[in-house]
């Protein structure tokens, strides 16, 4: 099976989203407020729901707290934050994927340096 390899970004504008591998990025926009943590892990979760079943994926993130919060190497003491782990990890189980989660310096973070370009991020 191909390992699928994936960048996601999320910022406190409401901005979030992912790169898989050399396909086109998929951005989002929440509305109303939302901090820079709930971007990194809803741009996780809405990845998690996107990719068919069975899939496997090796994701990067330059958030330490998605991460090792994700990865539980991290207690997470936000309510918000912890809901949405849990729904990624839901996603994981349910959909039989299989997901590595690491970290990257912001300036590899290919989907994080094409979100600091994006029009409507500004």
């Amino acid at each position: 099976m191909k390992i699928n390899v994936v960048y996601t970004d999320g910022s406190g504008n409401g901005y979030y989203g992912y790169q898989i591998g050399e396909e086109e990025p998929v951005i989002y926009h929440a509305p109303g407020k939302i901090t820079n943590n709930q971007a990194e892990f809803e741009a996780l979760v809405c990845l998690l729901r996107d990719v068919e079943n069975d899939s496997e994926l090796l994701i990067f993130s330059d958030s330490m707290l998605l991460v090792n919060g994700f990865n539980q190497s991290w207690s997470l003491r936000n309510v918000k934050l912890k809901q949405l782990r849990d729904e990624a990890l839901r996603l994981v189980d349910e959909k039989h994927l299989r997901v590595k989660v690491g970290w990257v310096p912001r300036k590899k973070n290919v989907f994080g340096n094409y979100l600091d370009k994006y029009k409507g991020y500004q």
